[in-house]
């Protein structure tokens, strides 16, 4: 967490209302020329491939250069992985406990997802707009070819992964809902 002062990491956890300890694991910086908040984003073969940045208003970004690809800890190798939209939004399902990994956008990292899938369950977490719906639904028919199961949720009376973390889910609510979802 290069570049990351008390303060700044109590500014990013009350703007995010995440620990920022999940942002960590997943790269977490600080660029003090660019006054925002860093994540790397991953190839397929977990490399640096792009970096997003965020402002603590929530402005978001990319470095100059840098080439979509996704938010992760690790690639997924077996059972369930949430697929999330966003930085923030990953980093909410790793707080419940999920094998997680986002996107950089709703339509975002799909080559990426839909290599690391293959065998695995897949529950795609759409943000609660047209966007979010129709790239989580294209992502899914992707996904439908290889993974194990696919399936696709949708945050409960939220915008997103991030805001239903910070108001009301729970890890038996989203293991609920994901039960109730219809596989693809």
């Amino acid at each position: 967490m290069r570049g990351l002062t008390r303060v700044r990491r109590e500014a990013i956890e009350q703007a995010t209302r995440i620990y920022v300890e999940f942002l960590a694991a997943m790269g977490l910086g600080y660029s003090e020329p660019l006054g925002c908040y860093t994540v790397p984003m991953y190839d397929s073969d977990m490399r640096i491939c792009g970096m997003s940045t965020r402002r603590i208003d929530g402005r978001k970004a990319a470095i100059k250069g840098s080439r979509q690809g996704v938010y992760a800890v690790c690639r997924p190798r077996a059972g369930t992985v949430l697929l999330c939209e966003g930085a923030t939004d990953t980093a909410a399902m790793l707080s419940l406990g999920y094998s997680a990994v986002g996107r950089p956008s709703c339509r975002g990292g799909e080559d990426i997802l839909v290599e690391w899938c293959q065998g695995l369950d897949a529950v795609i977490v759409s943000d609660s707009d047209s966007a979010g719906r129709s790239g989580a639904e294209i992502l899914g028919q992707r996904l439908r070819r290889d993974a194990r199961s696919v399936r696709i949720i949708e945050p409960v009376a939220c915008k997103d992964a991030r805001e239903w973390v910070t108001t009301t889910a729970t890890r038996t609510l989203v293991d609920d809902v994901i039960r109730q979802a219809r596989p693809l």
